[in-house]
């Protein structure tokens, strides 16, 4: 750029201050909300936000993901103490 006769401050202005001046505007969105409502799971025991299609549930059993339901399954779905 300065050989194409912009100068040093010009620079600085282009790459520094306005950038700086653009983002101005910005603030830092609001913490996300803390769910309100968990569930224990029938295996680990784990509590978690039962969110649509990250949760299983079989017949009286509720499984925090697919690592549970699977132990479970391998346990042949016996009652759980």
């Amino acid at each position: 750029l300065l050989a194409k006769g912009i100068s040093q401050d010009q620079i600085e202005t282009m790459t520094k201050h306005n950038p700086r001046r653009l983002l101005q505007w910005w603030t830092p969105p609001p913490p996300e909300e803390v769910p309100k409502e968990y569930i224990p799971c029938s295996v680990c025991k784990k509590m978690f936000e039962p969110i649509l299609g990250e949760y299983y549930t079989k017949f009286t059993f509720t499984y925090c993901g697919t690592d549970c339901l699977r132990k479970h399954r391998q346990m042949k779905f016996k009652p759980l103490d």
